[in-house]
């Protein structure tokens, strides 16, 4: 994909690149229509900053929208991107360097982490996903269970929803029909 990237971040369209990324790192293309419908469910917030956590933001077209709902109400955006792989931060930096403007009220960190395990430096306005819809099961169900004291759930996206209401005033997911 990155090779793929080189060739063409500078003749391709935004939208153009998104689609054959998404297509090559899901399987599938997200349909424009969930992140509309997330980011106008999420609150206006009116403060000096926002906090944002995103994990897994595939090519952070929908941290771009992100930023443009909240950069005319407040004086200062601080992202963090989640990511599970060093070649995943990669497509998303280069598409987000070229694509989106830098600017001194906007902080950007990209970090590789499983977020299950990372631990967070800040309580979080909002936090965005697309969880895996994987179950787990033996030795990895059980340590999951004695963590976050639930004997029920077997699948991750359980888990993280579970982690990130305590760590985001507001979530957003697109989530499976059944999970």
């Amino acid at each position: 994909i990155i090779k793929y990237l080189k060739e063409n971040l500078e003749n391709q369209s935004l939208s153009q690149l998104n689609r054959v990324i998404e297509n090559k790192l899901l399987g599938f293309n997200i349909n424009p229509e969930f992140n509309t419908a997330i980011i106008a469910a999420l609150p206006e917030l009116r403060q000096p900053k926002v906090s944002i956590l995103q994990i897994a933001p595939c090519t952070g077209v929908l941290t771009q929208q992100l930023i443009k709902k909240y950069q005319n109400n407040t004086f200062f955006i601080d992202v963090t991107l989640l990511f599970n792989s060093e070649n995943e931060l990669k497509i998303c930096k280069m598409i987000m360097d070229k694509f989106f403007p830098k600017s001194s009220s906007l902080l950007i960190r990209y970090v590789v982490a499983d977020y299950l395990e990372y631990t967070p430096n800040m309580h979080y306005d909002i936090l965005i996903s697309a969880p895996t819809n994987k179950k787990v099961t033996g030795i990895e169900r059980l340590k999951l269970a004695r963590r976050f004291n639930d004997n029920r759930s077997n699948n991750l996206t359980s888990f993280i929803i579970q982690k990130a209401l305590k760590e985001a005033n507001n979530i957003g997911f697109v989530l499976p029909k059944y999970f």
